[in-house]
């Protein structure tokens, strides 16, 4: 299973990240990694442990979307 994120930036910036699902949830066991993770404006908008519920009770395609308030448009797949 893979996280597909999909970034718009309000600059014209377009950025797709995959990342593996193990490797998230060693993220949410960590709780020095999470305090990393929601530093960051952008991850404080997104709820990780409930991303990594929804894959375990077997959701995929589109998790989350988030449009900021500086205009970025995110979206998070499961695939």
């Amino acid at each position: 299973m893979l996280y597909k994120i999909k970034i718009d930036g309000s600059k014209g910036d377009r950025i797709k990240i995959t990342i593996p699902f193990e490797a998230v949830k060693l993220v949410v066991a960590n709780e020095k990694a999470m305090q990393a993770f929601t530093k960051n404006r952008i991850m404080k908008e997104i709820d990780i442990p409930e991303l990594v519920k929804l894959v375990e009770d077997g959701q995929t395609g589109e998790l989350a979307v988030i449009d900021t308030q500086a205009h970025e448009h995110i979206v998070i797949e499961g695939e």
